[in-house]
């Protein structure tokens, strides 16, 4: 195809109709797919968010030290397995703070917190704001 373009136009024509087959690619054979034990670990978290989790038990879910597994993780998906963690039981939260029925210490023992103090330290942090703070701003925008 290249050899018998007639125009540049030709040229960038083929170029353009290849980006979406590379992309194709990539996504399937590229640095996007993460390893088996790490996608193992990333589906106990997300199966298993709500319950006390430690690193040791996940490393020996998937036969890894602790630190082997905390090293990898971080390479795989840029962020430390407490920080994946946190960042799954926050987004539940948002969730659950969207229904005026549960309260803010229910939420927090529902997505893995048994303390309500540390679960609005820990969303504060991330969210920039208490659950409550947000629940209020959900339900404000909500009305208006």
């Amino acid at each position: 195809m290249i050899r018998g373009a007639e125009t540049l136009q030709d040229l960038a024509d083929w170029f353009v109709g290849w980006i979406p087959v590379f992309m194709a690619y990539k996504r399937q054979h590229g640095k996007d797919k993460l390893r088996p034990e790490i996608q193992t670990v990333i589906r106990i978290i997300t199966e298993q968010y709500h319950l006390p989790m430690k690193v040791a038990d996940l490393a020996s879910k998937v036969g890894y030290t602790e630190n082997y597994l905390s090293i990898l993780f971080k390479k795989e998906t840029g962020k430390t397995i407490t920080d994946y963690i946190t960042n799954i039981r926050t987004k539940n939260a948002r969730e659950l703070l969207k229904n005026p029925d549960y309260k803010i210490f229910e939420i927090s023992e529902r997505i893995g917190y048994a303390d309500p103090n540390h679960f609005s330290r820990s969303f504060k942090q991330l969210e920039g704001m208490y659950p409550t703070e947000f629940r209020k701003m959900y339900f404000g925008h909500r009305t208006s």
